[in-house]
């Protein structure tokens, strides 16, 4: 056969042939050479080579000459298969023309195909249809185009290594074998650049032969070096001075600048580029950099609209802007025309992913695909360096076929019914197992699937004729479930001022932050919030400038480093450690490293330094045959450069059992070289030691699964399991249902298999974790344990932002620098209220203190917007209306702050939407670090953009002293809410939090004091509470509701609380303190600590986070008052008699026996505090609540009971399936009742 391939075109008719000579090929690629012999002999095929190389052609000519020399053709003769819909806009672009040559039709058929389309393909079926995987799922269920396929001779994967690795690629091989039941025996060819176990996707591709003893159908693989044909650099920006200057124009960091400018230089170097990133919040935060530049870079990602998209790839393609940043969406082979270089930011994560995206490049025949990798930091550098050398050695990770998928099973039985009504459950188990991925179903397995199915209404099983059958049901659900990618929750995100579509966000995303004025990035512009649509599940945007805008978060998990590259990652640094323990210097190992890796010496450094610094401190260098186990204070880390997923259960492991042995919850995060444990107090690298040693690996698979059953991995995956099952209704937002009801009733059925075997397939590693704690078990030396008090160089690492590079912190230094730059050169009236005749327009940075009239002496200067002349002429009526009045007292508020503050007042009053109100309140918080300050105002401003369209037109609201518009019914001195218990997390730590509404109403940020009144006042730190907390609502734990003197349900009024700082403050704590055997330093650290940054009044009950045990009193403070605590107060802690530790029944302290005070207390106990003991209990109090500072309501109150009694009405009436296997009659109806007691069933 290779002997032919020399002239591979002579397998083709004269037709063909003719055709390849119009179009300019003479001589066959090395792909057409090698693969048109055996596909023109009609073999199953597996073609694998890099992008350009003609793949489409070598699998199509062969299909296209033989359809055409056909004698007779009725129906549909070739599917060609895809992954995307806009691959198959682009392939019937690209075939069109070899079907009008050769007198063939060629169509397509999608979700966007129209109903005329749709009926004319079925009267009259192409030659050539291109579709995908869903729509081929649809086709077999109707009449007319069941006839069409049964003409089906040839069927072609293209991008075969995308779906072979999904549930949507499980489900396309029953298909297959559901065509094959019309059509008979037909050709199969798969596609792909990039495949690492072909073998493997060469018989999901192709399945078995059914018969006495099944056996895998013949197939042929082509294999073309993808590496060979590649060039590609590992490189980090270095920054430069311009950078600097950059990165405040971008509002974000020198170095995140240096990437910006690098890949702008990159794009203008070459006539076509694509960058790549690896989420959709990277691309548009990196696009909407560019775009503030004016650089001629587009956006293309799944989450924006298909006009969007298709506008963006033809500007690409017809030369209008110049780069394009782009998402897995473009690695598929969508034309966008020649690609001349790639760039990608940031690592890869895997092999295959950097071969598919730089193969865009260099998109003709036998050209070099040139690319480069831009990363941050060490782990990205050293992990980008080892994936570059791997695609150049072609070394690709294995799909990873979903084995025995049985959600996919459910879906295709009910679609084996679909295409007969009824077949014999025996004959239906052959049918499913000849695909690849379910070829080792065990029978009884396939048998409890039925089972779940006819339970669910979904099918009728006849156990006695062994025949399952249709029902009602079947039909609904198969066209509701053609998918089985999960459903998500999306808003269309609609431009009012353009009337189309933007693209979509994720419900999570609209619910916590698009509210009307909220601002956000998409398509790299800013878009502003104009309006949401609940029911339409629509947002509606106008077009702003704002370099403020949020970031939007779609749902997606990360991509995992495999095992292989972070295994590499641990030799390279295991190689760099054996030479600088000899003594080689850095730029050394470097330059020897950059013959090995397409890296230059600065970056090679940027991934061997910390290796560098840890041989430097003596500790053990982790490697691929050795974990290090750290810990700092409450923190323990794994070093274990095994990559995610023998990470996560690696993790998982550990947390599981360290916690059950300390009966304390351990948690943790993972990154592909290291798991961070947060751990109780007392817990060390011992404990985990102990766990990777001593654990059997034989036990790890039960353990995992005994852990998962808490985990939201489990529960969320069962959801999406269990709505492709029919066990819910379609999916309809998270926790609609009790995720732990609903885990209980499915836990023994193949829906939780289904979850489980999900979980553990795209999560875990067992098999590999078991073979690693085997290997560990046997080598005393292959975990290493530190001494050291702080984290190890490669301990402390880890990706920038959790693998985000782009996106900094909401005001990092260079924002905060730009921050300060603007106000310095705003201007601002500044207004005499003494004399009422002196003003000045004036730079705020070119203003002197002190501030003074010139006319009168005075330094009671206001400082007023530019433009408030209305102030001044106000201020200086004698008349004055209420309107006014109400400008003159804003105008002396001013003219205070800046007597007191100076140019501290000034700068906050220059500030979009800040008044003296609020002026006030970010000059009194007491801070370290003066870049604080600014990033007050900087929130301050923010949250003034994303409401001043409530707040009218500044005309008629000029009340503030800048003339900013602040209306009554928008901001408010104080507001009435309801009591709600504290999250769990709360309990303990003085914090009161407020929905977004109700915080943006008093005006007033994170950290700042609330004054809460009840039948008595206290004082708590304000808090943002979560998304899903109802407005009208306070959550307080039960210390700040007994100091309030309310119970949960109790109305109070909250208002800002501005306190001075505290000199000293005193604690009165129970007697049994005193017995504690504690060194007295480490008490007042611990309460010191605990302390510190508190609101705090004289009389409150507390028990601090870490000190929950013991129940203190403020008896005293200086000043007298509500006082904050800073690191400046001396904190005292006197110990009284046991009664005194006790509080009475008004949650108040009892007078101490011996009517002793605290300050006489104090002259008899040394200064101290509190450490944390056990056992140490008080009564109760009038409210309820417990002297521990946890009430009922602290740890979960009726929330759940609630839940009960929710379900036991919504949950029986649209699932009476799960409650019939809980052993539960469903109720039929409900009884309201009246206060009479009579109702109605």
């Amino acid at each position: 056969m290779e002997n032919a391939g020399a002239d591979a075109f002579t397998h083709l008719s004269p037709a063909v042939r003719e055709a390849l000579s119009k179009r300019g090929f003479s001589t066959p690629t090395e792909p057409q050479r090698r693969a048109i012999p055996p596909l023109a002999a009609g073999e199953n095929a597996l073609v694998i080579a890099p992008t350009g190389t003609g793949k489409t052609e070598t699998a199509m000519l062969p299909v296209l000459d033989q359809i055409a020399a056909a004698e007779e053709r009725h129906g549909i003769s070739a599917l060609y298969i895809t992954p995307l819909r806009a691959l198959n806009r682009d392939m019937l672009e690209r075939l069109e023309w070899w079907g009008e040559t050769l007198d063939l039709a060629v169509d397509v058929r999608h979700g966007d195909t129209t109903d005329y389309q749709r009926s004319k393909q079925a009267d009259d079926p192409p030659d050539v249809l291109i579709t995908t995987p869903e729509t081929v799922q649809a086709m077999l269920t109707g009449e007319k185009l069941r006839r069409a396929l049964s003409d089906v001779a040839h069927l072609i994967v293209d991008e075969v290594h995308e779906l072979a690795a999904s549930k949507r690629g499980a489900q396309l091989t029953i298909a297959m074998e559901r065509v094959q039941e019309l059509s008979g025996p037909f050709q199969r060819i798969g596609l792909s650049a990039t495949v690492g176990d072909p073998d493997e996707v060469a018989k999901f591709l192709t399945g078995a032969v059914q018969g006495e003893r099944r056996t895998q159908r013949d197939y042929r693989i082509v294999e073309v070096d993808a590496g060979s044909k590649i060039d590609l650099e590992v490189v980090r920006p270095e920054i430069r001075d311009s950078d600097r200057s950059l990165a405040g124009e971008l509002a974000t960091e020198p170095e995140i600048a240096s990437h910006v400018r690098f890949i702008r230089d990159v794009v203008a170097a070459n006539e076509s580029t694509l960058v790549f990133v690896n989420t959709r919040q990277t691309a548009e935060a990196l696009g909407s950099r560019f775009k503030s530049l004016g650089a001629p870079i587009g956006i293309h990602h799944g989450s924006l609209s298909k006009e969007a998209r298709i506008e963006v790839e033809e500007a690409f393609k017809s030369g209008e802007i110049d780069g394009l940043v782009c998402t897995s969406s473009m690695e598929l082979g969508i034309d966008v025309g020649r690609v001349d270089h790639v760039v990608q930011y940031g690592s890869p994560r895997e092999v295959a992913r950097l071969l598919q995206r730089v193969g865009r490049a260099g998109h003709r025949r036998d050209q070099v695909s040139n690319g480069t990798v831009v990363v941050s930091d060490a782990d990205d550098a050293g992990e980008a360096m080892a994936i570059a050398r791997r695609a150049a050695a072609g070394e690709v990770e294995p799909a990873g076929i979903h084995e025995g998928s049985l959600d996919v099973l459910a879906n295709q039985i009910v679609g084996l019914l679909m295409d007969e009504s009824e077949i014999d459950a025996r004959e239906a188990y052959e049918r499913v197992t000849r695909a690849y991925p379910f070829r080792n179903l065990p029978e009884e397995t396939f048998r409890e699937v039925v089972r779940e199915l006819s339970s669910n209404r979904l099918l009728w099983l006849e156990e006695d004729h062994d025949r399952i059958e249709s029902s009602g049901g079947t039909w609904q659900y198969y066209y509701a479930n053609l998918s089985m990618i999960p459903d998500e929750e999306k808003y269309e995100v609609y431009d009012v001022s353009s009337r189309r579509g933007i693209g979509t966000l994720d419900e999570r995303f609209v619910v916590n932050f698009a509210e009307p004025g909220s601002v956000f990035v998409q398509r790299g512009e800013m878009w502003r919030v104009d309006r949401v649509d609940d029911e339409e599940e629509r947002v509606e945007v106008s077009p702003v400038q704002d370099p403020g805008g949020e970031v939007p978060t779609w749902v997606g998990s990360e991509i995992p480093v495999p095992a292989a590259v972070a295994n590499e990652v641990g030799e390279q640094r295991e190689v760099a450690a054996s030479q600088f323990e000899t003594g080689a210097t850095l730029p050394a190992v470097a330059s020897e490293f950059t013959g090995r890796y397409p890296v230059d010496a600065t970056t090679a450094e940027t991934a061997l330094e910390p290796v560098k610094r840890q041989v430097e401190t003596g500790a053990p260098v982790p490697t691929a045959e050795r974990l290090v186990l750290e810990s700092q204070g409450r923190t323990v880390v794994l070093n274990s450069p095994y990559g995610h997923q023998v990470n996560e259960t690696l993790g998982k492991l550990c947390s599981a059992l360290v916690g059950q042995r300390t009966g304390s919850s351990v948690g943790m995060e993972v990154d592909p070289y290291r798991v961070e444990f947060e751990v109780p107090g007392g817990v060390g690298v011992a404990a985990f030691d102990e766990v990777l040693r001593e654990t059997d690996p034989d036990h790890v698979e039960a353990i995992l699964e005994l852990a998962l059953k808490n985990s939201d991995a489990l529960k969320f995956t069962l959801s999406h399991v269990a709505a492709k099952f029919g066990a819910l209704k379609r999916y309809q937002g998270q926790g609609r249902f009790g995720a732990d009801r609903l885990l209980a009733a499915l836990e023994d059925t193949p829906v939780y298999e289904e979850a489980l075997r999900q979980v553990f397939h795209e999560d875990l590693a067992v098999d590999a974790t078991k073979e690693l704690l085997g290997q560990l078990q046997s080598d005393d030396g292959a975990v290493a344990l530190t001494s050291a008090r702080e984290r190890t160089p490669i301990g402390a690492g880890g990706r920038s932002a959790g693998g985000e590079f782009l996106v900094p912190d909401d005001a990092d230094a260079s924002v905060i620098q730009t921050v300060r730059d603007r106000l310095e050169g705003d201007r601002v009236l500044l207004f005499c209220v003494h004399c009422k005749d002196w003003h000045r327009r004036q730079e705020v940075g070119k203003i002197r203190e002190p501030i003074k009239c010139p006319q009168c002496g005075s330094t009671r200067i206001a400082a007023l917007n530019p433009w408030a002349d209305e102030v001044v002429k106000a201020t200086r009526a004698d008349d004055k209306d209420e309107e006014q009045d109400r400008m003159t007292r804003k105008a002396f508020k001013s003219a205070n702050l800046v007597q007191e503050h100076g140019m501290k007042a000034v700068r906050a009053l220059a500030a979009r939407g800040v008044g003296p109100q609020t002026a006030a309140r970010i000059i009194s918080k007491f801070r370290e670090d003066e870049a604080d300050f600014y990033r007050d105002i900087l929130e301050q401003e923010r949250q003034y953009a994303r409401t001043k369209s409530f707040w009218g037109s500044p005309s008629r609201y000029s009340g503030n002293a800048l003339g900013h518009p602040t209306p009554p019914a928008c901001m408010t001195d104080s507001l009435r809410l309801t009591v709600r218990a504290a999250e769990k997390r709360d309990a303990g730590r003085g914090i009161a939090r407020l929905p977004e509404a109700a915080r943006q109403q008093l005006g007033l940020l994170s950290g700042d004091t609330l004054l809460i009144e009840g039948e008595r006042e206290t004082v708590a730190k304000l808090w943002p509470a979560r998304g899903d907390v109802p407005a009208g609502v306070v959550r307080i734990d039960a210390d700040s509701r007994a100091n309030a003197g309310v119970k949960v349900g109790d109305t109070v009024r909250v208002a800002a609380a501005d306190l001075p700082a505290a000199r000293r403050v005193t604690l009165r704590a129970p007697a049994a303190l005193a017995d504690v055997d504690v060194e007295r330093d480490a008490i007042e650290r611990l309460v010191g600590e605990d302390v510190r940054n508190r609101p705090v009044a004289p009389g409150d009950q507390l028990h601090l986070e870490r000190l929950s045990g013991i129940g203190f009193t403020v008896d005293d403070t200086d000043p007298d008052g509500r006082v904050r605590v800073t690191d400046d107060t001396d904190v005292r802690v006197v110990i009284e008699s046991d009664a005194a530790g006790h509080l009475g029944e008004t949650g108040q302290p009892d007078e101490s026996p011996t009517g002793s005070s605290g300050a006489d207390a104090d002259e008899s106990a040394s200064s101290g505090a509190s450490v944390e003991v056990a056992g140490s209990e008080g009564e109760t109090d009038g409210t309820g609540d417990t002297a521990s500072g946890v009430a009922y309501e602290d740890i979960g109150g009726l929330d759940e009971e609630l839940d009960l009694v929710r379900e036991t009405v919504e949950l029986p009436l649209s699932n009476p399936e799960l409650f019939a296997r809980l052993g539960i009659d469903p109720r039929r109806g409900c009884c309201s009742t009246a206060r009479r007691a009579r109702g109605r069933r």
